[in-house]
């Protein structure tokens, strides 16, 4: 039987985590690996306490190419190969690349949010020849400089409404729905806050297979608003 009543506990995704100790144990790991521009200098900085420690900085870990070039460091760092499960999902990738790139191709996005984040975004939707119109970050940051959009600037919700009317869709957290809704242009919900959706916190958009995931909910946003559109 279950422990308690239903109701009970029901915050229970965002609980967990890594635990104190292990916190204060990461002066004894062998290998810190710090992700996006705004945790190198945390990473760097690691190093220099801890000179032991192996320091890996990777710009991001959402699709193919950064994933790619994570996994061939670790894999050179470490010697250990990558595993069935690596290798499958890498196929996957590749697959729903290969199945996503006949409709993110023709699209035209606008991104906004943090800084790492809509890099890593930017650079898995470039990968299979989307055009990222313009990306608005929430604060100033190195991951910004050479992010592959034909825009980039730190802004707000509207610096995003003025970019709009030229674009298909706009990827940012809940408080573009509506700013998306008024000009007509698909919204693909990502970032913080999403309070209007359940099961957030369990969706993964990094390394292969979640570099996936979400190359398949732009593509199947596209091909609903096509559809969508063709009923009319």
């Amino acid at each position: 039987s279950l422990d308690g009543h239903f109701g009970e506990n029901q915050a229970a995704m965002c609980q967990g985590g890594i635990h104190l100790d292990d916190i204060r144990a990461l002066g004894s790991c062998g290998m810190v690996i710090s992700i996006g521009a705004s945790m190198k200098e945390v990473g760097e900085r690691f190093a220099v306490l801890h000179p032991h420690a192996k320091h890996l900085h990777v710009a991001g870990i959402m699709g193919l190419q950064a994933t790619d070039a994570l996994v061939e460091q670790v894999v050179h760092l470490t010697g250990a190969a990558p595993d069935a499960r690596t290798k499958r999902w890498r196929q996957r990738l590749q697959d729903v690349m290969i199945d996503a790139h006949f409709t993110i191709g023709k699209a035209r996005f606008i991104l906004a949010g943090e800084p790492d984040r809509i890099a890593d975004m930017a650079q898995a939707l470039t990968e299979v020849g989307g055009t990222v119109l313009a990306a608005v970050g929430s604060t100033s940051s190195a991951s910004l400089q050479h992010l592959p959009a034909q825009q980039v600037m730190v802004g707000d919700l509207e610096d995003i409404e003025d970019l709009l009317p030229d674009a298909d869709a706009l990827i940012c957290n809940l408080h573009g729905h509506r700013i998306a809704q008024v000009h007509g242009k698909i919204h693909i919900p990502r970032g913080y806050p999403l309070y209007e959706q359940i099961g957030v916190q369990m969706k993964l958009d990094t390394l292969y297979q979640g570099g996936a995931m979400f190359l398949i909910d732009v593509a199947n946003a596209l091909i609903e608003e096509r559809m969508r559109k063709h009923l009319q």
